[in-house]
């Protein structure tokens, strides 16, 4: 079961508006694999397909954007990821030379915390990471 969510399109080129446990809607187009949002480019596939299987590889590629504000969503449920992984990301600088803010979550909570810093003009990017089915599950 999914949900949808409301943006204000005029304010930004890309927003989530919808979100459910393998997947992520953006602009209503349905992403069933990890996926890297900004406002103002569009999404790109991301590597990791399990919140334990994410590499500085994969960070280096959020570091890059030159976001003010770096979402990383974790699934159905909040994942903190191990600080010797996210110890670099922490001390790095964005947009105009300012520290970086970075917040690991639920999927859910980055989609709506995305669609409201874009609507603010912030300049955010979300890394979703949407896990691969196992054999057993339907």
């Amino acid at each position: 079961m999914g949900s949808k969510l409301q943006a204000d399109p005029l304010l930004t080129a890309f927003t989530f508006t919808g979100y459910g446990s393998r997947y992520v809607e953006i602009n209503r187009q349905a992403w069933a694999q990890s996926v890297v949002v900004q406002t103002d480019m569009a999404p790109v596939a991301w590597g990791p397909t399990a919140v334990s299987g994410i590499t500085p590889l994969d960070l280096q590629q959020l570091t890059d954007t030159q976001a003010e504000v770096i979402l990383i969503g974790t699934g159905d449920r909040q994942i903190f990821l191990p600080a010797t992984l996210l110890g670099p990301l922490r001390s790095m600088t964005g947009h105009r030379g300012l520290p970086v803010g970075l917040e690991v979550m639920s999927t859910q909570a980055a989609c709506r915390t995305f669609n409201l810093l874009a609507a603010e003009g912030r300049r955010v990017v979300a890394a979703v990471v949407i896990e691969a089915p196992t054999l057993l599950e339907p």
